[in-house]
């Protein structure tokens, strides 16, 4: 759920000092995964760039994936539109690398930006080259300092290969003062972090500016020192920080500032974007439209839904995946299913609605677990439940019972596997997709697994979906009690 924080009006006016030899505008978006939103981005922008001098455009990370056309052609819409929007700067997140770090550095090679992420090393500990730390912007009597930071949880998140992610606010501190010493007069700091370190950054006083994507919050905070902004997610606002600023005769640095939350609607849309997104909904309608089945129950996959209980999508998905591959058991994770949709029941479902359900292009593999590492597993699953985290697990061919009251770790018992209660030291079949497989979102115990059908054999986890639907022709999945909580 999207949380509005701190916003009591449309434009906050949060100081009221007067200083006028230097002015500049943040615009700052973060988290767009649906193409559509960067109409909105292009909007804004185009307006502001007409009217101001020292405008810039700060995305904060998260967009070549998940989304429907994403799952086609792996992100490569979205460095077009990145390209035509021409952000100054981009901090990477996590997102970034759902389809590896050969898909990912193409894409950073061809975007019209510049990338500052500064706690992301290669496998040596060795800087990425074409992604910086930090830049300086010389705006004559004022120099602007910008740096980046990715949350270090993008190496459990997406899929970083060998790459190495650092403490982010280790990173902040010293990029901070790097850039001081360097003569930035004023630090603006680009975050893909998440709240908590949002506000550890904030307290560290080491930044005048927070611009943060990850959490999708709308997100404004002032303490006096350290303005805090964030852009919720697909482009539904853009936030904009406007900045007078100078130096008295002792060489300090005074500012004031007002933050405008910019409703997209209320600007034009440039022509060449409007024809490009344009073209991006005809290349869906013409592949996607197909009908495959209808569903005759609810199926809810809105993210508060998806992530914390046992729902009938979750476990269609589960047993399609069990059924396509034969193995004992099926788990995949609430993250990976991302469309937040409700479907009514009589709802006729396409390829297309499949395939934004399942963007990341994740593959069914299979592997051997033993039961003690099943239990393990959805301990992992369920640890994070009050964060609302994607790692929560859809299963098939299985059951357990959760007690949300106890500490992470211990919170799963009576876990039965075929009817029977789980044999610690039995060997059981378990189909999953290929990112948990290589450990993502901390499914630790399936790294390293035998593998019984690997990634180079497996078949796409929205192929085996739709496959199911199909043969079906209405589905009318149960929640049936795989999950108890208590």
């Amino acid at each position: 759920m999207r949380k509005l924080l701190a916003l009591t009006a449309s434009v906050l006016a949060l100081s009221t000092a007067s200083f006028a030899d230097v002015s500049f505008k943040l615009l700052l978006t973060n988290d767009i995964y649906e193409y559509e939103g960067y109409g909105g981005v292009a909007a804004v922008t185009a307006a502001a760039r007409a009217n101001s001098e020292n405008v810039f455009l700060i995305h904060a990370g998260d967009t070549f994936s998940p989304s429907l056309l994403a799952g086609l052609d792996k992100g490569q819409h979205i460095v077009d539109l990145i390209n035509m929007v021409k952000p100054e700067f981009f901090t990477l997140g996590n997102h970034e690398f759902d389809f590896g770090t050969e898909v990912a550095f193409k894409h950073f090679a061809n975007m019209n930006t510049t990338h500052l992420t500064a706690n992301m090393t290669d496998a040596n500990g060795n800087p990425i080259p074409g992604i910086g730390a930090r830049s300086i912007v010389d705006l004559g009597e004022i120099k602007l300092g910008f740096f980046g930071v990715t949350s270090e949880d993008a190496a459990v998140k997406s899929s970083v290969g060998d790459l190495k992610f650092t403490d982010a606010l280790a990173a902040a501190e010293m990029q901070a003062a790097a850039l001081k010493e360097e003569g930035a007069d004023m630090i603006i700091a680009i975050a893909h972090t998440d709240i908590t370190d949002d506000f550890a950054l904030l307290r560290m006083g080491i930044a005048d500016i927070i611009l943060s994507g990850d959490d999708h919050n709308q997100m404004t905070f002032w303490d006096g020192n350290t303005a805090l902004l964030e852009s919720g997610e697909d482009g539904e606002v853009i936030m904009e920080i406007s900045v007078n600023a100078k130096k008295d005769d002792r060489g300090r640095v005074r500012w004031n500032h007002a933050i405008s939350i910019h409703n997209p609607a209320d600007f034009e849309v440039p022509a060449d974007v409007a024809a490009k997104i344009e073209e991006l909904d005809g290349e869906l309608d013409s592949k996607l439209g197909t009908v495959i089945g209808k569903t005759g129950v609810e199926l809810n996959t809105t993210r508060p839904f998806i992530r914390q209980q046992e729902t009938t999508f979750g476990n269609m998905l589960a047993d399609a995946m069990r059924e396509a591959t034969g193995a004992d058991v099926a788990l995949t994770n609430g993250g990976g299913i991302r469309a937040k949709k409700v479907y009514a029941p009589g709802t006729e479902i396409t390829s297309g609605d499949i395939l934004a359900e399942l963007p990341f292009g994740n593959k069914t593999i299979v592997i051997e677990q033993t039961g003690a590492q099943i239990v393990e597993a959805l301990e992992n699953g369920v640890s994070r439940h009050e964060d609302v985290n994607g790692r929560w697990p859809h299963i098939s061919g299985m059951s357990m019972t959760v007690d949300l009251s106890a500490e992470p770790g211990s919170r799963v018992s009576n876990v039965m596997i075929g009817g029977a209660p789980v044999d610690a030291g039995k060997t059981y079949s378990l189909a999953t997709n290929d990112f948990l497989g290589r450990g993502g979102d901390g499914y630790s115990t399936f790294k390293g697994a035998k593998q019984l059908l690997d990634a180079n054999q497996a078949v796409l986890m929205a192929s085996q979906l739709v496959d199911y639907i199909a043969a079906k022709g209405t589905v009318n999945p149960k929640v049936d009690g795989r999950v108890s909580m208590k």
